[in-house]
């Protein structure tokens, strides 16, 4: 008797972490923060899934943007001093940053729309310089 209810306990906690991991990982598997040093350089992003449209964008909402419709294999996005560049139908980008000649730090956006069934919900990364 003790041990069909230790069975029945060990399968009642365990159910939650069952349907936990069918779960959407949050931000598409993407990072949500890169940093770059005062020197630029370049950075390779991984995520789950490849984006459908790409923009980078400062802090009000300015920048450019490309998208899987554009003609070519990749994808290419720069807007101030920042570069993405990524193959489509790939779930990973590069991220260039070009070198910052001292001041203050800079930020800007990158917002990758991935899922078609989720319209404005894109994985967000902040990147600084």
């Amino acid at each position: 008797m003790k041990r069909v209810l230790n069975l029945h306990r060990i399968i009642i906690l365990s159910l939650p972490l069952l349907f936990m991991s069918c779960e959407k990982t949050g931000n598409y598997g993407y990072p949500s923060k890169q940093n770059f040093s005062n020197d630029g350089g370049s950075k390779e992003v991984k995520g789950n899934s490849y984006p459908y449209s790409i923009e980078i964008a400062d802090y009000n909402g300015h920048g450019k943007s490309t998208s899987i419709h554009c003609a070519g294999d990749s994808m290419i996005v720069t807007y101030q001093w920042l570069t993405l560049k990524t193959k489509k139908g790939e779930n990973k980008f590069t991220l260039i940053a070009e070198p910052k000649k001292g001041g203050k730090s800079r930020t800007l956006y990158v917002y990758a729309d991935i899922d078609p069934k989720e319209p404005g919900k894109p994985a967000e990364i902040k990147v600084v310089q």
